[in-house]
Parts: C-alpha cells; sequence; structure tokens
C-alpha cells in the first residue's frame, strides 16, 4: 500500500483540526444558547429516558442544581396526579420517541414540592450528532390563571344573563340581528329565544319607537370620532316592543356602540329593561299633577309656595291674574316685591311667627302691589312646608282679592245706614206732616176769618206758602223711606227721557250741552212714571249745579244683564236683565269721602241756602223701592256719573 504523500497528509491533518476547532465553535454556541433560554430544557437518553443535561433555567424553576437534576426521574417532577404520572409521562416519551412531536399541559413539581404549571415540548432530535430526546418546559402559571379567570368571568356573565330580570342582547350593526339574547327576553315579550333571533327590528318595535331608534342609530353613526375614538359609548332610549300575545311592553333600551380603534362601530350591545309599570305610574302621575294643576287654575283663590327666603316656586294661574303679571315674570320674583310698603312689616311678623312656632297663620290681611301698582286688599294664609326629615324649608299660602268683599261690606253698612236714616226720617216726616196739616189748616181758616184789606192776611200767606214748601220737603222725605211704589204702571223709559229734556233744554244755561244716546225698542218697566220722571230731574239738576262753569251734559239708556257678582256687589234683589239710565257730567267731581254719602237726607256740598240735601236721597229711595241700584263713579275734577238700574218688565209700555 502507497504511502500517503507528505502534502495531503499535512492537509488531512489541517482539515481535522480545523474541524475540531468548529466542533468545539460550534458546541460553545449551543451551550451559551442552552443556558439563556428562557424556558427550561432537558435532554434525555432517548432509549432509558434518563436526564443526560439541563440548562440553567431548570434549575431556576424546579430548584434543582444540574447535577441533582441529573439523578431525578420524571416521576420526581411530576405532581403524580392523574393525568400527571409516571406512566402518563412515559406514554409521551414514548410517542416523542417514535418521530411525534408532542406538547401538552403538565402539573409539574418542584424541590420544594410546590406545583405548577407547564407547557412542556417533547421531540426527537440529533444533539451533536447523537440522537436525543429534547424537553422544552415553559411556565403558563399566569396563562392559566388568566384562562381560569376568562373562564370564571364567563360563566359569571352567562349565569347572569341567564337569572338577570333585563335583557341582554348584542346586534350585528351590518344585519341589524341579534346575535346573542339573554333567555329573560322570553318573560319580558313571550317569544322563545330562537324566535327573537330570527326577528328584525320591525318586529320588535312599535312604529313610533322603530322610527325614534333609527333615527338615534343614524346620528350615532352619523358622528365623527374626534374624542377619545375606540372607546364605547351608550345611549338610552325608552322604546315600546310587541309581545308575542299581541300586546306592547314600555322598555328602557342602553345601547353602547362598540367601535374599533379607527372609531367605526361594528357592533351593539344592549340593555332591555321593562318600565310598563313606570310609565303607567307616570301617566298616573301626570294625570293626577293635570287635575291637581287645572283645579287650582280654576280656583278664585290664588294658591303659592315659596322657599324660605321668599322666592316664588311655584303658583297658580289665579296669582298671575290677581297681580297681573305672566307666569314667566313671576316665576323666581320675591314676594316681598309684592308687598305694599306700609304692611310689609306686619306680613314679614306673620311669616317670622310661623317659621318659629310651626303653627299656621290664617286670615290675615294685607295689601299686594300689582304690576300696573295698584294696591289690592288681600286676605291669606300661610303654613310651613317641611322635608322628608321634618326640616323647614318653605312656606305654602293662598290668598284672595277682598276687594269685592270689602264693596260688599260698604254696601251692607250704606244699606244698613240708609235703612236707619231712611226709618228716621219716614217717621219724622209723618209726624212732621201731621203738624204741617194742622198749620195749613189753620192759616186758612183765619183767612176766611179776616177782611181782606187787613195786613195779617199777608203773614198768613207767607206761613202757608212755607208750610206747603215744608209739606213738599216732607213728601221728598216719605218718597226716600217708604217701602212701596206710588202708582206703578208700565211704561216706556225713552219716553221719559224724552218729556224730562224739554223741561231741562228750557230751564238749563245754555251754557250746558246736552247729548242723548238712547237705546232703540228698549224693553217696558213697570214704575211710577212721576216718581221716575223726578229721578231723572234731580240727577240732571244735580248735574248742572256740578257744572257752574257750563260743561256737557249726557244721557244715556242701555239693555244690560247683570251677573251674580253684580247682584251682591250692588245689593240687588236678583241677577238678570236690567236697564240701565246714565246720568254724566263734565262738571267738579267727587272725592271719594263725598261719594260715601252723597245719598244721606240733608247731606249736601252746596252752599248754605242752595240745596237741601234730600234730590240724591229721594233718588236712591224710589230706585231702591223698584228693585233696581244707583252706582256712581267720579273723580275729582273729572266728572260724575250716576246710572240707575232698573229691572225689565215682560209686558208692553202702556198707550
Amino acid at each position: 500500500m502507497d504511502k500517503m504523500p507528505p502534502i495531503e497528509k499535512g492537509a488531512k491533518q489541517i482539515v481535522i483540526q480545523l474541524s475540531a476547532i468548529a466542533l468545539k465553535a460550534s458546541e460553545a454556541t449551543y451551550k451559551a444558547i442552552f443556558d439563556t433560554a428562557n424556558d427550561a430544557i432537558f435532554i434525555h437518553d432517548i432509549e432509558t429516558g434518563d436526564i443526560l443535561e439541563v440548562n440553567e433555567k431548570m434549575c431556576e424553576m424546579y430548584g434543582y442544581t444540574p447535577e441533582e437534576a441529573r439523578k431525578l426521574s420524571v416521576e420526581n417532577l411530576s405532581s403524580g396526579k392523574p393525568p400527571c404520572t409516571q406512566e402518563g409521562a412515559l406514554y409521551w416519551i414514548r410517542k416523542a420517541a417514535q418521530g411525534e412531536p408532542q406538547i401538552f399541559e403538565w402539573m409539574a413539581k418542584d424541590k420544594e414540592g410546590h406545583l405548577f404549571w407547564v407547557e412542556v415540548s417533547l421531540k426527537r432530535a440529533a444533539i451533536c450528532g447523537v440522537d436525543r430526546l429534547l424537553a422544552i418546559v415553559r411556565d403558563i402559571g399566569e396563562r392559566k390563571q388568566t384562562q381560569a379567570a376568562l373562564q370564571e368571568s364567563d360563566r359569571r356573565y352567562r349565569l347572569l344573563a341567564q337569572n338577570v330580570s333585563d335583557v341582554i342582547w348584542t346586534m350585528d350593526l351590518n344585519t341589524l340581528r341579534f346575535t346573542f339574547v339573554s333567555p329573560s327576553v322570553t318573560r319580558l315579550r313571550g317569544y322563545r329565544h330562537s324566535e327573537v333571533m330570527e326577528q328584525s327590528l320591525d318586529e320588535v318595535l312599535t312604529p313610533p319607537s322603530l322610527e325614534t331608534a333609527t333615527r338615534a342609530l343614524q346620528e350615532e353613526l352619523g358622528k365623527e370620532e374626534t374624542e377619545r375614538p375606540g372607546l364605547p359609548r351608550s345611549r338610552t332610549l325608552e322604546l315600546e316592543q310587541f309581545c308575542k300575545d299581541g300586546s306592547t311592553v314600555w322598555t328602557e333600551v342602553t345601547v353602547t356602540f362598540l367601535r374599533d380603534l379607527d372609531g367605526k362601530p361594528f357592533e351593539l350591545l344592549g340593555i332591555t329593561r321593562d318600565i310598563t309599570e313606570r310609565k303607567r305610574a307616570e301617566e298616573r302621575l301626570r294625570t293626577s299633577e293635570e287635575k291637581y294643576r287645572t283645579l287650582l287654575d280654576t280656583l278664585e283663590i290664588g294658591f303659592y309656595e315659596t322657599d324660605l327666603a321668599g322666592n316664588m316656586i311655584f303658583f297658580n294661574k289665579t296669582i298671575c291674574n290677581l297681580l297681573g303679571y305672566s307666569e314667566t315674570e313671576l316665576s323666581g320674583m320675591n314676594y316681598r316685591q309684592l308687598l305694599d310698603e306700609k304692611d310689609r312689616k306686619t306680613v314679614f311678623g306673620v311669616y317670622d311667627t310661623v317659621f318659629k312656632t310651626g303653627q299656621s297663620a290664617k286670615g290675615f290681611v294685607y295689601d299686594v302691589v300689582s304690576k300696573d301698582a295698584k294696591r289690592i286688599p288681600h286676605e291669606a294664609s300661610v303654613t310651613l312646608v317641611r322635608d322628608d326629615r321634618n326640616q323647614p324649608v318653605g312656606f305654602r299660602g293662598v290668598t284672595r282679592d277682598i276687594t269685592a268683599k270689602r264693596q260688599l261690606e260698604q254696601q251692607l253698612l250704606h244699606a244698613q245706614k240708609m235703612e236707619s236714616v231712611g226709618t228716621l226720617a219716614g217717621g219724622i216726616a209723618h209726624d212732621f206732616n201731621n203738624l204741617l196739616a194742622g198749620i195749613l189748616g189753620y192759616s186758612s181758616l183765619a183767612k176766611t176769618k179776616i177782611p181782606q184789606e187787613r195786613q195779617v192776611l199777608k203773614y198768613l200767606d207767607t206761613i202757608e206758602k212755607s208750610a206747603t214748601r215744608a209739606a213738599e220737603l216732607t213728601a221728598q222725605l216719605l218718597a226716600f223711606a217708604r217701602g212701596g211704589k206710588y202708582d206703578a204702571r208700565v211704561v216706556d223709559l225713552n219716553s221719559i227721557v224724552k218729556e224730562t229734556l224739554e223741561i231741562i233744554c228750557r230751564t238749563f244755561e245754555k251754557s250746558i250741552e246736552i247729548e242723548t244716546d238712547l237705546l232703540d225698542s228698549l224693553p217696558a218697566l213697570e214704575v211710577d212714571a212721576g216718581q221716575m220722571q223726578q229721578v231723572l230731574m234731580n240727577l240732571c239738576v244735580n248735574a248742572r249745579d256740578a257744572m257752574p262753569d257750563g260743561g256737557k251734559l249726557t244721557i244715556q239708556t242701555n239693555k244690560v244683564f247683570l251677573t251674580e257678582d253684580h247682584a251682591r256687589t250692588y245689593a240687588i234683589k236678583q241677577p238678570g236683565p236690567y236697564l240701565s239710565l246714565s246720568v254724566s257730567d263734565t262738571g267738579l267731581g267727587m272725592s271719594k269721602e263725598t261719594m260715601q254719602r252723597i245719598f244721606e237726607p240733608f247731606f249736601t256740598t252746596k252752599p248754605v241756602g242752595k240745596g237741601t240735601g234730600l234730590g240724591l236721597a229721594m233718588v236712591y229711595g224710589v230706585v231702591k223701592n223698584h228693585g233696581g241700584h244707583v252706582c256712581v263713579n267720579s273723580e275729582l275734577r273729572h266728572g260724575s256719573t250716576f246710572t240707575v238700574y232698573l229691572p225689565i218688565h215682560e209686558t208692553p209700555p202702556t198707550e
């Protein structure tokens, strides 16, 4: 055999040396990777299964040194609980040794006996030219905890969805079909779960609610995600839904629009709650409040509530009508702004007493100032309002305008006074008339016994004339005091006015302009024509005397209907149709104090010798005796108007 040439022999040695160097480099690289791996690595003998080598991560994970690890068996590193037993480990090892890579979860045990979950990857591999069994073990404790938490969360979610009374659902935004509905939908709408999953929105919602839901969906989808993109956004709607039995149920639906990171919605998550009873309760409450509000607004009594500071927080329309303010103007206004200056201290004292004692104050009277600055007398009652903890929170009160009441009181006092005066005047007139009858009789008899040329006849004439004048005054007193009528017959009021005008037009000064406004075809009146003419004459004379420098005298007739309020105010017998006779002048006018006394006998504002004070007293007595009323309106320097109201008679006037 030929010997190898020296040069070839040298080359072979170089190759062997290079291979050894490469092997050492490869082993070094392998060792570095082996020890720095994040997973535990075991190298097993493929025939016996013995542990040949472990890396540093294995020692850290299990707590053994490399020398201790090489002496361990698979049984030492396992929990021993099925399926993590020796037999189970051998099964996986045989499979991997046969060339079938295996990945499985395993309950491992460290040196201290602590158990922990790992994921094992087994495969057959050639290591340094020798077949070995490579086991890579990863600690999956955190992953198992996460999985367990997810499973528990899922279990709880499903348990919640199956047992909660609300209906939980999800819907695909592209198809608008349910992708999940909780079983409670059957209790809500009567449909089986499978039936609901096949329904479209128009089968679920009534038409008005479908329109509401569609509009809300379009609004939400049309919004741009300019803030917090990707985060869910919710809306709550009240929707009416169909039930299987044909009825409907009101629901409160909270919808969450789930969006991706680009801000595009991809799914709806909803919770539906039955609010039928709440809606019914709200409707009952609304109806009750409407009735309550209607009742309060139709009352003639004002109702209000304030806070402790006195700010108006609730009131009915009557308050607005009484004060002349709108609801907007009155809302939030403090009641102090409505009080007359002279009554503020009194009213403050009442409220303070109510607050301190907790006792209601009833029937206290004060003046309020309306929007147009009028002072209106009011009678009020106030009580303290408390909350659920019995703490004072405000005041509640009722108030009413007592202007009419005061007028009635004044009418009653006036009527009582006039009745008393009339009784007195009537008694005096009857007695005085008897005395005058004797004076007139004896003066006439004396005149027949004395010759005509005697001077004493002139004295007797003067006595007779004075007695006659006194008799006329007595007749006026009797007209004021008499309870019955004189010669009553059916007449036309316009005719009486025209006859009286013929007299006053001849006797009144030319500086007084006389104007009439008589309603055609007046209904008939049953009155004493002579007394009515005397009433009109006295009113015209009174108007003339009020215009010493001339002016305008206006006489009007009309047909009016007096309501019950008018009847109470004017103290007439009953409401109904009346004829009115008005006499107006542009003269001096009267003060309120004067107007309160003008119908009293012998009261006059004229100078001594210019009037007896019986003219208007006679007017009052005659009109009252005919079942009517006299109303006076006057203001200083702005003239006066006397209006006589007389009840209408149905019989045509006498020719």
